[in-house]
This record gives C-alpha cells, structure tokens and sequence, in this order.
C-alpha cells in the first residue's frame, strides 16, 4: 500500500480462502493465487505417483508411506 516495494506475489494467507473482506484484495500492486502459485504440470505427476503408492502400501497393512510429512 505504501508502494515500498513494486509488487507482491502471495499464494498463501492465514485465512484461506481470503475472506472478500479482506484489504489484500484492494492493493493494485498485489496478486493473490489460490495456494497454488508453486504448482507445475511435474509436481501434479508426482502427487499422483505418492498417492497410488500410499494406497498400495495402506492396503498392505503397511505404515511406512511415501513423502510422509509428521
């Protein structure tokens, strides 16, 4: 708002999604992605491949998933 900076790039916000309310959506220098800036054709295919081999290996009865996150 102050124009300190030349713009802004956010994906990401405490409140998701961004209530319309909110003043980020009235800051010109400002453009506001749905927390899927970072998101690319290769990331959606390795998404997939851990999904498919989380499942195999919950239907094994194991526990030992892929890009597990704690």
């Amino acid at each position: 708002k102050e124009k300190q900076i030349a713009g802004a790039a956010i994906d990401h916000f405490w409140d998701e999604p961004l209530p319309a309310d909110s003043p980020f959506w009235d800051i010109p220098n400002v453009f506001i992605t749905p927390h899927t800036g970072g998101e690319t054709r290769k990331y959606e295919i390795n998404v997939t491949g851990y999904v498919a081999e989380n499942i195999e290996r919950i239907w094994a009865g194991r526990e030992d998933l892929v890009n597990r996150i704690v």
